[in-house]
Order: structure tokens, then sequence, then C-alpha cells
């Protein structure tokens, strides 16, 4: 009698403990879905800009309004350059030779120069957020 009561007390903890291991692992799963959704909310618009003989390459670029914006500027010039974006307080040296990342939200709606704007006669592009 005793025999029998100490299996059945076994198998009652063998099954306590593969239930607690399945919630486990379900909430594993399910908090890899929500570190999955937040990635996916957190996309970054990326650009590469060249400075080349004074002018940018691109022209244009366009994001959304919202957007996290990554720009890589690399300047292919002999001399260092002054990476500015006035409307989101923007003002990055980019040495000769050197690619500078600069990193914001665009969080104004509109059409902005970007480039060296100190320079009167220099070719700027222009940043359009929608």
């Amino acid at each position: 009698m005793i025999s029998k009561l100490i299996l059945v007390l076994m198998l009652a903890v063998l099954l306590v403990g593969c239930v607690e291991q399945t919630v486990v692992e379900d909430n594993s799963e399910e908090k890899v879905m929500e570190d999955n959704k937040e990635d996916a909310q957190e996309s970054v618009e990326a650009f590469n800009i060249r400075v080349v003989n004074g002018k940018m390459d691109p022209e244009f670029i366009e994001v959304s309004l919202g957007d996290k914006v990554e720009l890589a500027v690399t300047n292919e010039d002999n001399s260092t350059k002054i990476f500015e974006i006035d409307e989101y307080s923007i003002d990055e040296q980019v040495a000769e030779g050197a690619t500078t990342i600069i990193k914001f939200t665009a969080d104004k709606e509109g059409s902005f120069y970007y480039g060296d704007l100190s320079e009167e006669n220099a070719v700027k592009g222009r940043l359009i957020v929608e």
C-alpha cells in the first residue's frame, strides 16, 4: 500500500514538473515574438552621402515623418567639409577621406537643405520629410 502511494506521489510530481516546463517554454516564445516586434518597429532609413567636388550625391533624400534616419557621409574631397541640416541642429565636420555617421529622427515635416550651408555657392542636397 505504501509503495503504491509513493508511486502515485512520484507520478504527480513528474506531471507537475512537465506542466511547469511547458509554461516556461511558452513564455519564452512569447518574449521572443515581442522582441522581434520591437526590432521591426525600430527600423532605420539608412543613406550613403558622398561629398565629391563640393557636390552632394545623392542630391535628394526622402523619408517619412517619424523615421529614424542614419546618414553615412563620406568626404571624397581634398579638405575637411562641414555637413549641416540646420532644422535638425546637425553640424558635423567630415575630414578628408573620412566617413561620419549621423543619426536623427525625422520629426519635422518639410524640405530642408543639407551640406556645407555656410558656403554660398556650394551645391547642397535636399532632405524631404513627408
